[in-house]
């Protein structure tokens, strides 16, 4: 029974993310935001590759931690990104939490937050 929370090809779960982003010029904070995102994800998967962020040279992954057990998974991630607008350097730092119930892969939860993030990341940069 154990094997198959964690290695089942069957995923069924809903994703509660909260993604928070602090925008600063000169170390001095101008404005933020916190979004929530309501996702889940049905259906049989055989063989997922996981996607990763480290490949994207927009933002540096500072930490990111994994709590699995099972049913219950909760992911952690802050990255920072540095932006130039109106020829002044924004560093913006974005803190992910997400918390996950349900059956399925690990590395199917991971693409569903890393797919929310690379969504997120898109919309601050096409915000300028």
């Amino acid at each position: 029974m154990l094997l198959f929370l964690f290695y089942s090809p069957i995923a069924y779960f809903k994703a509660h993310t909260n993604i928070e982003t602090q925008n600063s010029i000169n170390e001095k904070n101008i404005n933020g935001s916190t979004t929530k995102i309501d996702t889940h994800s049905k259906g049989i998967f055989w063989s997922v590759k996981e996607t990763t962020l480290k490949n994207d040279s927009r933002f540096k992954v500072n930490l990111s931690s994994v709590l699995n057990l099972g049913i219950y998974t909760k992911i952690k991630k802050k990255i920072s990104l540095e932006r130039m607008v109106n020829n002044e350097l924004i560093k913006t730092v974005v803190i992910i939490e997400s918390e996950i119930w349900g059956l399925g892969r690990l590395s199917l939860k991971k693409n569903n937050l890393n797919n929310s993030i690379k969504t997120r990341i898109d919309q601050i940069y096409s915000e300028n």
